[in-house]
């Protein structure tokens, strides 16, 4: 299967700060794949927040 350059949208919530909307853009070959790897991106940017990933899209390059 053909690896595929998606845009990823993730929404990190924290105690004391506001929701932070984040954008990741990772190749994969499903959807579900970009969104796991993609949270995991943010998880280590952002450790102390809850990280929600929403809406793997597929990105125009």
């Amino acid at each position: 299967m053909a690896r595929t350059t998606f845009r990823v949208l993730g929404i990190v919530t924290s105690l004391n700060q506001p929701d932070k909307g984040v954008y990741e853009m990772v190749t994969a070959e499903t959807p579900e794949e970009a969104k796991e790897i993609a949270k995991r991106r943010v998880e280590k940017k952002y450790p102390d927040g809850k990280t929600l990933m929403r809406n793997a899209e597929l990105s125009e390059i």
